[in-house]
C-alpha cells in the first residue's frame, strides 16, 4: 500500500482535463500518485538509472493497469491504445513530458514541475540519490531539470484559440490544432466564423444528445483539411450542406464576415 499524499488543487474543475471523459483525470492523478518523491536510481540493464522527483519508469500496459476499475465484479483495463492516446493529449497540454518514444514495455515520464505543486512544506527543493536502499551524499537540484520553465511557450496561443480551447468538447492535440487555427486564419476565416460554428455544433450535440467523445469530432479534424466547422456556421434545428453552398456568395459572406444571414 503507497504512503503520503499529494496535493490537488480545486482549480482543477476549471481546466480542460476536467470536461474529458474521466480517465484523463484518473491517469494524471495516478501518474502524480506514482512518480518518485525523491531522487533514486533503480537497476536498469546490468547498470543503474537515475529516476529524479516527479518522474517514474513505467510502461503504457503497466499505466493501464494502474487505472483498472471493476464493473459488475469483473475487472476492466483500458486499452494501451487508449492510454497511449492520453498521455498524447496531456504531452500536449504541457502536464507531462515522457524521455523516450513510450512503449507497452518501457515509459520514462515526468510530472511537469512537479516540484512546485508537490512542493514541501518547508519549500525544499533539492534530495538526495538513493542507491540500492543506500543513501548518496550528491544533491540534486531538481529545478534545474524542470525545462526552463514552460513561461516561453505559454503566450504561444492566440487568446481566440485559447477560448475556443476552453469551449470545445473533444479537444485534441492542442498544438495540431491551434496549426489548422492558424491555418484558416490565413485564408481569411475571421475567428468570429469559427467561433460561431465551433457554438452551433456544441448546441447540435447538445440537441441530439451525443456525449460519448467517440462520436464527436475531433478538433484537430473540425479545422482540418476538411473544414467541418464550415456545416456549422448556421444551424437553426439543422446543418447546413456544407458541400452544397462551398464556393457560393453565401458561403462566402461567412467566411469573409463570420456572421450568419
Amino acid at each position: 500500500m503507497m504512503d503520503g499524499w499529494i496535493k490537488l488543487h480545486r482549480v482543477i474543475t476549471t481546466k480542460d482535463i476536467y470536461l474529458k471523459p474521466p480517465l484523463y483525470l484518473r491517469t494524471f492523478e495516478r501518474m502524480i500518485l506514482e512518480a518518485n518523491h525523491v531522487c533514486k536510481r533503480i537497476p536498469y540493464n546490468k547498470t543503474t538509472k537515475l529516476i529524479r522527483r516527479g518522474e517514474r519508469l513505467t510502461s503504457i500496459r503497466q499505466i493501464a493497469e494502474w487505472v483498472a476499475w471493476y464493473e459488475r465484479g469483473i475487472l476492466k483495463v483500458p486499452n494501451p491504445k487508449t492510454i497511449k492516446e492520453i498521455l498524447g493529449w496531456l504531452i500536449d497540454n504541457e502536464m507531462i513530458e515522457i524521455y523516450n518514444q513510450g512503449n507497452t514495455k518501457e515509459t520514462h515520464y515526468n510530472i511537469v514541475n512537479y516540484s512546485v505543486y508537490q512542493a514541501k512544506e518547508d519549500g525544499e527543493s533539492n534530495c538526495k540519490v538513493t542507491v540500492n536502499g543506500g543513501v548518496n551524499k550528491q544533491q540534486m537540484d531538481i529545478n534545474k531539470n524542470v525545462k526552463k520553465e514552460k513561461n516561453d511557450k505559454k503566450n504561444i496561443y492566440s487568446a481566440d484559440f485559447e477560448e475556443f480551447c476552453t469551449i470545445y468538447p473533444n479537444l485534441f492535440n492542442k498544438s495540431a490544432t491551434y496549426k489548422n487555427w492558424q491555418a484558416l486564419i490565413k485564408k481569411g476565416v475571421a475567428a468570429d466564423t469559427i467561433m460561431i460554428a465551433t457554438k452551433n455544433y456544441i448546441r447540435y450535440l447538445k440537441d441530439n444528445g451525443i456525449v460519448d467523445p467517440t462520436y464527436i469530432t475531433r478538433s484537430t479534424n473540425f479545422l482540418g483539411q476538411k473544414a467541418v466547422y464550415g456545416g456549422y456556421i448556421e444551424y437553426c434545428g439543422r446543418i447546413i450542406n456544407y458541400d452544397a453552398i462551398k464556393g457560393t456568395s453565401k458561403f462566402d459572406k461567412y467566411i469573409k464576415d463570420g456572421m450568419m444571414s
